[in-house]
């Protein structure tokens, strides 16, 4: 059985995108809450229960949508140490 977690997902437009166009975080992350202090961005992300770090990228990019494969822009993502999922689902 799959492990769920709920995620907020905070991009593109981020002022520091060193990491990654787009931050994960477990929802209800404090560091959610400091980020926005410095970055107003962090105030508008978005959660989705996910089981998979893969399955968080092609929320952002389906692959339908962008004619891509799977997980294919998960280097576009910075997961913070609050999120607990294996990349891919077994």
């Amino acid at each position: 059985m799959s492990q769920t977690q709920s995620v907020t997902i905070i991009g593109p437009n981020l002022r520091d995108q060193s990491k990654g166009q787009f931050h994960v975080h477990a929802a209800g992350c404090g560091d959610i809450r400091k980020q926005a202090n410095r970055d107003p961005e962090f105030r508008n992300g978005w959660t989705i229960e996910a089981t998979s770090l893969v399955e968080i990228c092609d929320d952002v990019y389906p692959p339908d949508d962008f004619e891509c494969e799977s997980g294919q822009f998960i280097g576009e993502f910075h997961f913070a140490p609050c999120v607990k999922l294996p990349k891919e689902n077994n």
